[in-house]
């Protein structure tokens, strides 16, 4: 059996993403364990709440039985008939071979404070023999203590970094601020900040990888990074190089649609908080 503490070490100790390590200090990953099909829709409904009043910004799926003596493909062929549950029309076989799996889910905007339909809730597999340099599936990147799944998405993470950030600078929700120009350069600021978050992360994945047989890095310019791994694929039996957007190029994206809802808003629009929010 997988105990709870080995998830939570690796957490502290281990986990490569610098986004990640600073939420889980927060005490905002639901940890998840999971023996049936039913224990995932309880913690999916667990986590939905939790959203809705910011204390949790992600789901941490993990199979609390032992399956660390099969192969990498074995591992995520069971992790992905246990999780297509999540979504009525998941094929376990597809999400094995590449595909995806994600969820919509509607919770308010910590920048808008409006409610927003969040459409990349993701869920990404990991698996103990990502880290075997034996396995032909080797990844360190999707390497974990015990066979699990990260259930997040990018922009609602992105857009809580931004709320905190500026509340904890000025004391007020972003969608306080009256005086635009203020704001767009906070949004980006923030967004530069992200940038730099993600680029440590790339450093903590070629740090621990063996790039001669899993390519990992980041681009001069520091607009992309490489991997052998599709993101956002559930899981992939088949390892190539993929070319990924980094911060400095989507979160100019987001921002910008912030401005265009925030220049376009009704001065007596009421924005939506919920009960019991972590400042």
């Amino acid at each position: 059996m997988i105990a709870k503490q080995e998830i939570v070490d690796w957490f502290h100790d281990c986990l490569g993403c610098v986004a990640g390590r600073l939420e889980f200090s927060k005490d905002r990953y639901h940890i998840a364990p999971i023996a049936s099909a039913n224990d995932v829709l309880d913690h999916l409904g667990q986590f939905k709440q939790k959203l809705r009043t910011r204390q949790a910004v992600a789901c941490y799926f993990y199979l609390t039985e032992d399956y660390g003596t099969e192969t990498v493909e074995q591992q995520i062929r069971i992790l992905a008939s246990t999780l297509s549950i999540l979504k009525r029309d998941a094929d376990p076989e597809a999400m094995v071979h590449g595909g995806s799996l994600s969820l919509d889910i509607a919770t308010q905007c910590p920048v808008t404070g409006t409610i927003k339909q969040f459409t990349d809730f993701d869920v990404v597999a990991f698996c103990p023999r990502a880290a075997h340099s034996g396995d032909e599936l080797y990844d360190p990147l999707m390497a974990a203590p015990a066979l699990s799944a990260n259930l997040n998405s990018d922009v609602y993470a992105f857009s809580l970094f931004t709320r905190d950030m500026i509340h904890k600078r000025l004391g007020v929700e972003p969608y306080q601020i009256k005086n635009m120009e203020a704001l767009r350069k906070l949004l980006y600021e923030a967004g530069n900040v992200w940038q730099r978050m993600a680029e440590r992360t790339i450093s903590n994945y070629i740090e621990m990888t063996d790039t001669n047989r899993c390519p990992t890095s980041l681009s001069r310019d520091r607009q992309y990074w490489y991997a052998s791994h599709q993101d956002p694929a559930f899981a992939e039996t088949v390892k190539e190089l993929y070319k990924h957007e980094m911060p400095k190029i989507y979160t100019r994206r987001i921002v910008d649609s912030w401005m265009r809802h925030f220049n376009a808003r009704p001065e007596t629009e009421v924005v939506f908080t919920p009960a019991g929010t972590k400042a």
